[in-house]
This record gives C-alpha cells, sequence and structure tokens, in this order.
C-alpha cells in the first residue's frame, strides 16, 4: 500500500496527458496537476488536519440541506476521521489550491458497490469563496479522466445542491450516457450516478 501511495504523490494532470493515456494507465509526473490556474496537489499524511479542518465547513455547507445541527462546542461535524483515507487501500486524497490558497479538498478511491465499476467520490468539497467558478466542474472531469475507468458517484439522499452538481456534470461529461438509481450505502440511502470515463471525450 505505501509503495502504490507515493507512485499518486508524484502524479501530475494535464490535458494533454488524458488525451495521450489511452490505456487508462495513469503517467507519473511532479506531485501537482494543473488545471488553469488551479492546482490539485497530492496530499500526504502532514496534510490531514488541514483537511480534517476543511471537512467543518464541509459539514456546516452539507446542513443546509440535510438540517445537521451545530455541535455544543460552535462547530459543524462530518461524523468522519479523515486519517482513515491515509490507511485505506486505493485511496486518493488531493488538496485544490488556487495561488497556494486552499480551494478544497477531493478524495477518490475504490470503494465502490459493483465489482464491474472501478472508481468512486468518496469526499468532493469547495470552500464557498470558490464556488459557482467553474471550478469544481473542471476538478471533477480531470479527476474522471485521469483516472480512467467506471465511476460510481453517490449522494445523500436529501444533499439536493450536491444532487444538481453532480447530475449536470456527469450527463455533460458522458453525454448523458448514465444510469442513476437509488440505493442503500453503509446504511444510508444514497442517488448512485454510474457511468465511464473510459471513452468519453471530456469537455
Amino acid at each position: 500500500i505505501e509503495g502504490q501511495w507515493r507512485d499518486h504523490e508524484r502524479w501530475a494532470l494535464t490535458v494533454e496527458d488524458f488525451r495521450s493515456d489511452t490505456k487508462g494507465q495513469c503517467t507519473r509526473l511532479k506531485n501537482t496537476f494543473n488545471t488553469s490556474d488551479i492546482l490539485c496537489v497530492s496530499a500526504t499524511l502532514a496534510d490531514y488536519p488541514i483537511i480534517q479542518n476543511m471537512a467543518s465547513y464541509y459539514a456546516y455547507d452539507i446542513s443546509e440541506y440535510m438540517g445537521w445541527a451545530q455541535e455544543n462546542n460552535g462547530t459543524h461535524s462530518i461524523g468522519i476521521d479523515f486519517i482513515k483515507y491515509w490507511h485505506e487501500e486505493d485511496t486518493y486524497p488531493f488538496l485544490i489550491k488556487h495561488n497556494d490558497e486552499l480551494v478544497g479538498f477531493v478524495i477518490i478511491d475504490k470503494k465502490v458497490t459493483y465489482p464491474a465499476n472501478d472508481f468512486n467520490i468518496a469526499q468532493f468539497f469547495i470552500l464557498r469563496k470558490f464556488t459557482g467558478k467553474g471550478i469544481g466542474r473542471r476538478i471533477a472531469i480531470q479527476c474522471f479522466e485521469k483516472f480512467r475507468g467506471r465511476w460510481e458517484v453517490f449522494v445523500m439522499a436529501g444533499n439536493t445542491g450536491a444532487y444538481r452538481f453532480w447530475k449536470k456534470i456527469i450527463g455533460h461529461y458522458s453525454d448523458h450516457q448514465f444510469k442513476e438509481y437509488p440505493k442503500t450505502v453503509g446504511g444510508f440511502d444514497r442517488h448512485v450516478f454510474e457511468f465511464s470515463s473510459q471513452y468519453a471525450e471530456g469537455l
């Protein structure tokens, strides 16, 4: 696992890499990938507290739709210790930055519900300051194109903001060649989007 993780720390993503990567194999380059002026940097264990801290804002934003109560200490909690993403196999956390300023994070794993599928968006968050600028869309597409294969994206039932976001992006990206269905995952009701990035042209 450690060897696999060190390999992924060195990945870089560019549009040119995606287009030439016809076999779906990830090209190992340097430690960042560039989408316009937005950088996605492979998150090391030292970055764990940063992502855990941002998760409080993540929970706050989701509470608009889910009605989650604030903690007694004045914070919001997502109910997850993100340290697990550095210990689980086939899990790839990234920090999203703009000119060294934090923009959010994305975590990709292989915890899918059907063996024929390959990848899942475990967590995806863009800070409110940067929403509505197309950043989330660009990062999502970069992830789909770098990690080529069959995808599942889960959205919590009731999280209508995330549902609209993913349905629009996946529909456009896949030319509406996707499946959508309700499913109980980990004891919770989810909307599941299923699609392939293996042959998609992207945007």
